[in-house]
């Protein structure tokens, strides 16, 4: 994975910089490096011995991660897509970029944490700045012109892990970027034509057997641990992770706030959906 972090700074810092206007390069720049991550976490989930299996939907059909980006039936290729999905532990974003070629939105702490903050930042991590209010509407920029650039954006609006029992109250800040106006002429309203894909996963089984609530529970990382002591935990395990994909959700109408709920509302649905342990495990 760090290879590949190395790999997608020199593709962005210098191969990426000499083509093109400004605005297509950024644009380049961005899906290739998304391109990067997204191989460099599957990668990484072979490596430890970890499957993803996705499920569309409660109905839809299964999907393997190790096939192509994308092939996820009725996800919008053509429009804004922000990805919003539940948060158990600091390696959520790569099931997500095992699934889908993305940026992310992180907390701004992540930037300066060893290893992780460095494969952040060559994936173009955009930071989230609490209680600064100038850098967070920077961040809505920025999430607003990956989107616009082809790239979905993916955001974890509790805006801190927790141990997977229940979704915390979504934090709306994020959901600006598909509902308010951009201010630029170089593309369409992002609130009419952009979407909310909810995703809701978990682990479904350790070392080969299913896993209860408890254990579930035992390796998400939440409570003050200290990140080295979950990694250590959680990677000596080969899990299997369960990923519901909802309908995508038209922002067109939403305020930031009623978008918020809608998001929640439909991960929340995905959540406790009965079947959806026993889908994703025949898949």
């Amino acid at each position: 994975m760090i290879g590949h972090a190395a790999w997608a700074l020199v593709r962005w810092g210098v191969w990426g910089s000499r083509r093109g206007p400004a605005r297509g390069r950024l644009a380049r720049r961005w899906q290739e490096v998304s391109g990067i991550q997204g191989r460099g976490a599957r990668r990484m989930l072979r490596l430890l011995g970890w499957e993803v299996a996705v499920r569309e939907g409660v109905d839809g059909h299964c999907w393997d991660a190790g096939g192509r980006p994308g092939s996820v039936a009725d996800v919008p290729t053509n429009a804004p897509v922000l990805v919003v999905a539940n948060h158990i532990g600091a390696l959520d974003p790569w099931i997500l970029a095992a699934i889908f070629d993305c940026s992310f939105v992180g907390k701004s702490e992540i930037a300066r944490w060893p290893i992780v903050g460095f494969v952040g930042r060559a994936a173009g991590l955009i930071l989230a700045h609490r209680q600064r209010k100038l850098k967070t509407t920077r961040m809505v920029h920025e999430v607003r012109a990956r989107m616009q650039a082809g790239v979905p954006v993916a955001i974890f609006p509790e805006g801190t892990t927790s141990d997977g029992r229940a979704l915390l109250p979504f934090k709306t800040g994020g959901f600006a970027a598909l509902v308010d106006k951009g201010g630029s002429r170089d593309g369409p309203d992002p609130g009419e034509t952009g979407f909310v894909l909810p995703v809701y996963f978990h682990i479904t089984h350790i070392d080969g057997q299913e896993a209860t609530e408890t254990e579930k529970t035992s390796l998400t990382w939440h409570g003050g641990e200290e990140l080295w002591s979950w990694l250590w935990r959680v990677t000596r395990h080969k899990l299997r992770w369960g990923v519901a994909i909802g309908v995508p959700i038209p922002a067109r109408g939403h305020t930031r706030k009623s978008l918020g709920q809608a998001a929640q509302h439909a991960v929340e649905t995905l959540r406790t959906t009965k079947t959806h342990d026993r889908s994703a495990s025949t898949c």
